[in-house]
């Protein structure tokens, strides 16, 4: 009997600004002439970073149109888990800087591509004591979306936002906070902190 390859699935982009451009120009094109394809990636690009940059620095809730659910940026705490004596990794939160320091003293000469291939090297993870143990991530809220089979589809946020939401909240102009989830008597409610109480941070990579 052979074993069974492992299912790998990458996900396939298959549209993107050039087709929303040939949208904007059926119907805009007589209104907007002057917006060709350069400068319509430009406009896109100004809108999402802004976006972006009110959701990290001002919490907000971006509500998207035709019901496509809420993009915010949320809390959660870290919990430590063991099961059977084995740690659960599954919430914990991976020092990238520290895990490359160790990596790069224990494989000497090999590229990063290299010890990315290595399977079971041993990671450091971050418990974020400087935070109370709070981690914050970008999330995807579907409980307001209609669109069918929702379950197939998934978040994820570009490098620039990842890399943004980290440095800001390592920041010291940072004066916001970020909505948490908690559980109150078995229904989840969302529950924002106010000023002056805990101010949280992360650190690494988010």
């Amino acid at each position: 009997m052979m074993a069974m390859e492992k299912y790998k699935h990458r996900v396939q982009v298959n549209s993107g600004l050039w087709d929303a451009y040939k949208d904007f120009r059926k119907t805009y094109k007589l209104i907007h002439p002057e917006v060709d394809r350069r400068k319509y990636v430009e406009i896109c690009h100004m809108i999402n970073i802004r976006l972006s940059d009110k959701i990290i620095k001002e919490s907000l809730e971006f509500r998207m149109p035709h019901r496509l659910g809420m993009i915010s940026v949320k809390k959660d705490k870290l919990e430590i888990r063991v099961k059977d004596g084995k740690l659960l990794k599954g919430k914990m939160v991976i020092d990238w800087a520290k895990s490359w320091e160790l990596w790069n003293s224990e494989f000497p000469g090999k590229t990063r591509k290299e010890i990315n291939a290595i399977k079971g090297k041993l990671a450091i993870y971050t418990m974020n004591e400087h935070t109370n143990g709070y981690v914050m991530r970008w999330k995807w809220d579907k409980s307001t979306c209609n669109v069918d089979n929702q379950s197939v589809y998934w978040f994820r946020p570009t490098k620039r936002n990842r890399l943004a939401l980290a440095s800001w909240i390592n920041s010291e102009e940072r004066v916001n906070d970020y909505y948490l989830i908690k559980k109150y008597n078995g229904s989840k409610k969302r529950k924002r902190l106010t000023e002056g109480q805990e101010r949280v941070q992360e650190v690494g990579k988010v």
